[in-house]
């Protein structure tokens, strides 16, 4: 994450589906973040306060089609049984 940041136009970045926390998040600090992607449960309702704290322009958006598509494929696999 160290050598993402410092890209110089960085304002968005996509983390869901991977398995970095707010502290690789924080990591970024410096960046022009402007939005955040994550995973459903990846943040904690503090984790995401202390990221906006140190990126108060940022917007966190969690992908809610993780949690859908697993919904489906759930769907699809109780109706072979």
């Amino acid at each position: 994450m160290k050598y993402i940041a410092r890209l110089p136009n960085l304002t968005d970045i996509k983390l869901d589906g991977t398995q970095i926390s707010s502290k690789g998040i924080l990591m970024l600090k410096g960046a022009p973040l402007r939005h955040v992607k994550v995973s459903p449960n990846m943040l904690s309702s503090a984790e995401t306060a202390e990221v906006k704290k140190v990126f108060p322009q940022v917007k966190v958006r969690v992908n809610n089609n993780q949690t859908r598509n697993f919904g489906i494929f759930k769907e699809l696999f109780e109706k072979d049984k």
